[in-house]
């Protein structure tokens, strides 16, 4: 994963806001994330924990000032179902997140079901080959 993180720091710049969910292992992934980016601290936010449900997410992700850019550690199939509801405003997988992989969404206005546009969407390995060309 420290690759991984890497590979994320060449292609998303310093957050604003590093979001996990409490459960531990996302809570480890987000401190491997936070050490890459030159120890920037993960923040729990409960509506990542597994069964949040979309809704929660999308609420959360609302109440954040506009030009926040949030890196978001959470759990499958969570993550794949609020990146379809985020995408196309639907319930349901669009991009499979297999450990370590990562997508950008971007919102043009506000936070809605079915606006965000993805920049990108890359699987674990081909971070990992990215945090290759990184130096630590």
């Amino acid at each position: 994963m420290a690759r991984a993180a890497r590979g994320l720091v060449l292609t998303v710049p310093l957050p604003s806001m590093l979001a996990t969910s409490p459960l531990v292992r996302a809570v480890e992934t987000a401190e491997i994330i936070g050490e890459a980016y030159d120890r920037v601290l993960p923040e729990t936010v409960t509506e990542l924990q597994p069964g949040g449900g979309p809704e929660a997410a999308v609420a959360w992700l609302k109440r954040l000032p506009p030009e926040h850019r949030v890196i978001a550690v959470g759990h499958e199939p969570d993550l794949s179902i609020l990146a379809g509801v985020l995408l196309a405003g639907r319930q349901s997988p669009v991009l499979s997140f297999k450990k370590g992989a990562a997508c950008l969404l971007r919102f043009e206005g506000d936070v809605k079901p079915g606006l965000a546009l993805l920049e990108w969407f890359m699987a674990p390995r081909q971070l990992r080959q990215l945090g290759e060309t990184r130096p630590t």
